[in-house]
C-alpha cells in the first residue's frame, strides 16, 4: 500500500509499506521535494523487506532470478521468493536427467542439456542420429570406419585407416589419391603396368605381376578362356599353346544294333557308361559321334581348341578344325578298356565335316528296325572313318565312337 505523508517541515515523502510476517511496518521514504539533512542509512532488514515487496510485480529485478507475478509458486518454475526452481535451477531434481541452469540448450542435438532437462543426443554417445551424423561408434579412435566427428572415414581425411588404406595422401606425399602405396598391387595402373586390381589372385583378369592374363603364364584364367596353362610352349604335352587340354576318344568295346540305341540321348548314355566304368575323367561329358535329323556333332559338341587323343596316347586330331577337315591322324581303334580291336564299323550318319551325312540314314532316329543307318570304319583315316559309301541294315551290330567334351 502506498501512503502520502505531510511532515512538520513541510517536506513531502512517498512511503511504501508491506507487511511481510513482521511485527511492525517497515517504511522506505523517497524524498519528493528535496531533503534537508541526511537520511539515516537502512540496515539489511529494511533492504530485504524492500526486495520482498518487489517480488511478485511481474518484472525481473536485478536481485531476482525470475518473476511470474501472481503465478509465482513454490512448486515452480518461479518461487514466491522469485527464485527459479525445477528445470533450469542448475540442480538435478527428481525426474531430471540434467540441469545446466541458464546454459540449458533450446534444441534437439548437441553436447548439453535441453530446456526440459533431458540429456541431448550428441556425437560420441554411440547412437547414430541420421539427421546429424553419418556414423557414431562412441569411441575416440580416428583409425576406424567412423571419425570422432561422426563423419564416415574416407581416403584423404588425414587419418590412416587400418586394413582399408595403405597410406593417406593428406599425411604423406608418397601416397596415391586412392590411399595406396605406389607399385603393383595398389589398385592403380601406373608406369608400365598393364593392369592393377589390387589383389594376388592369378586366375582373374589381372595377375599379381600387374600383367594381363595370357596363355603360357602358368595360371589358368577362365576369363581368358583357358582350360589349362602349363607355363611352357610345348604344344603336345597335354596342354597346348592355346591353353586347351587334350580330350579322349575311344570306340566302344561292345556292339549295338542301330535301332536299339535309343536315339542320340541313348547313345550318349552308352558312351558315358563306358567312360564311367573305365574311371575316365569327365566321364559324364562323353557324347556319341552320331547324327539324326535334329542334331549332329557339329551342333552339339564342344569344338575344342585342344587335341583329340586315344587312350594309348595316339593323336587323332590337333583340334576341332583338324578333326573335321576330312582326314584324321590315326585310326580310332582303341576301346574304353584301352584295348586295340580289329577293323570293323561304328554307327555314324555323320559327314567328315561333323554335320549329318549328305545322304542320311539313321534307323528312324536310331530307334526302329527295318531301315538303314550310315556308318564309318575305324580302320580308315580319310573321310571313310566317319562316312562309308554304303549304309548298313539297322539290325546290324556295330560299335560307337565316343568323344570327351
Amino acid at each position: 500500500m502506498l501512503l502520502r505523508a505531510n511532515l512538520s517541515n513541510d517536506r513531502q515523502f512517498h512511503a511504501t509499506f508491506r507487511l511481510a510476517g513482521h511485527s511492525s511496518f517497515f517504511v522506505i521514504c523517497v524524498l519528493v521535494g528535496g531533503c534537508c539533512g541526511d537520511v539515516p542509512e537502512m540496515d539489511s532488514t529494511y533492504v530485504d523487506a524492500f526486495k520482498e515487496a518487489q517480488c511478485g510485480n511481474g518484472t525481473v529485478d536485478e536481485w531476482e532470478e525470475c518473476d511470474d507475478g501472481d503465478a509465482n509458486s513454490d512448486n515452480g518454475p518461479c518461487s514466491s521468493e522469485c527464485i527459479r526452481v525445477g528445470c533450469g535451477d542448475g540442480l538435478i531434481d527428481e525426474g531430471e536427467e540434467c540441469d545446466d541452469g541458464d546454459l540449458n540448450i533450446a534444441g534437439d542435438y548437441g553436447p548439453g542439456c535441453s530446456l526440459e532437462c533431458r540429456v541431448l543426443p550428441w556425437c560420441g554417445d554411440g547412437v547414430r542420429q541420421p539427421d546429424y551424423e553419418a556414423c557414431d561408434d562412441g569411441d575416440l579412435d580416428n583409425s576406424n570406419a567412423c571419425l570422432t566427428t561422426c563423419e564416415a572415414a574416407s581416403c584423404g581425411d588425414g587419418y590412416l585407416h587400418t586394413g582399408a588404406e595403405q597410406c593417406d595422401y593428406a599425411l604423406t606425399n608418397d601416397c596415391t589419391n586412392e590411399c595406396t602405396l605406389p607399385g603393383c598391387g595398389n589398385n592403380v595402373v601406373e608406369g608400365d603396368e598393364e593392369c592393377d586390381d589390387g589383389n594376388a589372385d592369378e586366375t582373374d583378369e589381372c595377375t599379381s605381376m600387374c600383367t594381363s592374363p595370357r596363355c603360357g603364364d602358368g595360371h589358368v584364367q577362365v576369363s581368358n578362356d583357358e582350360e589349362c596353362d602349363d607355363g611352357n610352349e610345348v604344344d603336345d604335352d597335354g596342354c597346348n599353346n592355346d591353353c586347351a587340354r587334350d580330350r579322349v576318344v575311344f570306340v566302344t568295346s561292345e556292339i549295338y544294333s542301330g535301332y536299339e540305341l535309343g536315339g542320340l540321348v541313348g547313345a550318349d548314355a552308352i558312351c558315358q557308361s563306358f567312360a564311367t566304368d573305365a574311371e575316365l575323367d569327365n566321364a559324364d561329358s562323353f557324347l556319341a559321334w552320331l547324327s539324326d535329323d535334329s542334331a549332329s556333332p557339329a551342333t552339339r559338341f564342344l569344338q575344342s581348341k585342344g587335341a583329340y587323343r586315344l587312350l594309348d596316347g595316339r593323336l587323332v586330331a590337333w583340334d576341332w578344325a583338324d578333326l573335321t577337315d576330312g582326314e584324321i591322324w590315326t585310326t580310332i581303334d582303341v576301346t574304353d578298356q584301352s584295348e586295340m580291336i580289329d577293323g570293323s564299323h561304328a554307327w555314324s550318319n555323320t559327314g567328315p565335316d561333323g554335320f549329318q551325312a549328305a545322304n542320311p540314314a539313321d534307323c528312324s532316329g536310331w530307334k526302329q528296325d527295318g531301315t538303314e543307318g550310315r556308318r564309318g570304319s575305324f580302320q580308315q583315316i580319310d573321310e571313310r572313318w566317319t562316312d562309308m559309301p554304303l549304309p548298313s541294315q539297322c539290325a546290324s551290330e556295330l560299335h560307337l565312337y565316343c568323344f570327351e567334351q
